[in-house]
């Protein structure tokens, strides 16, 4: 596992234990039972079902270790409690939607579109993107996720958009591709607060009608690269089980081809 995906996991759990010692922070641990923690997937699954999930794993991690290596508990009180039920997210954005939202963004944005469209990388890969990365040959990746390595390939398109990206104003240089006019590349959350707010702006100012999230551009790359006939599981630099891509994971790096954009 990378250090960019360790540090996401960090980060989560941060926020995760926040809710968490809001409802546990003042129970001892042999006080906790499985009536409790039901409750607490139930009543904070109404609004934040995937949410409550990822809160109560981290918590049957903390009891495990209670557990174990400390010896303050004889059981897990998160065992057997079950789960909320998580509907696989389905939103697939058009291109027209892209070009609405884009209307309203600033232009490091509009430009984070039209990369990301392009080439499908994860947000955390391309925030730590570098200029050492682009390449005669093409733009060399690594997924920030299981670490697989990859090089996006040049064509005419995706030139122009990095020329773009590297012209934009900034006081100062610097190595990432993406960053604020200050020269400093985004965070996560900075990012976030970024790209949410112009969606509400584009809902106010623009015909879009529903929103969509930066990584459902991600998934709608991938369900136009089997469209146009590429790879996606390769694009996407996702793992295969099935074949030898796996026993050539980190070992070998896959091709990339960049996505044709529609014509305005």
């Amino acid at each position: 596992m990378c250090d960019g995906h360790v540090q996401r996991i960090q980060a989560d759990n941060n926020h995760e234990i926040v809710n968490l010692l809001k409802v546990f922070g003042s129970m001892r641990p042999g006080d906790v039972r499985p009536i409790h923690i039901t409750k607490y997937l139930r009543i904070r699954g109404k609004k934040a079902p995937v949410r409550a999930n990822r809160e109560k794993a981290l918590l049957s991690h903390i009891f495990t270790y209670a557990k174990n290596e400390k010896g303050l508990i004889d059981h897990n009180p998160c065992a057997g409690t079950g789960r909320n039920q998580e509907k696989p997210r389905d939103r697939l954005p058009t291109w027209w939607e892209l070009k609405e939202f884009k209307k309203v963004a600033p232009p490091i944005l509009q430009l984070w579109v039209d990369f990301k469209y392009k080439t499908g990388l994860r947000q955390q890969t391309m925030l730590r993107m570098t200029k050492t990365q682009l390449r005669v040959e093409g733009i060399k990746v690594r997924a920030s996720k299981n670490n697989k390595k990859g090089i996006i390939l040049w064509d005419n398109d995706l030139r122009d958009i990095v020329d773009q990206i590297k012209a934009l104003p900034r006081k100062i240089d610097s190595i990432y591709l993406f960053t604020n006019r200050q020269g400093q590349p985004y965070t996560e959350s900075g990012f976030r607060s970024m790209f949410h707010k112009y969606m509400q702006l584009a809902l106010e100012k623009t015909a879009l009608e529903e929103t969509f999230t930066e990584h459902d551009i991600r998934a709608m790359h991938g369900t136009e690269a089997e469209e146009q006939g590429i790879n996606a599981t390769d694009n996407l630099l996702h793992n295969d089980s099935k074949s030898t891509k796996a026993y050539l994971r980190g070992k070998k790096e896959v091709v990339i081809k960049p996505l044709k954009r529609p014509a305005s």
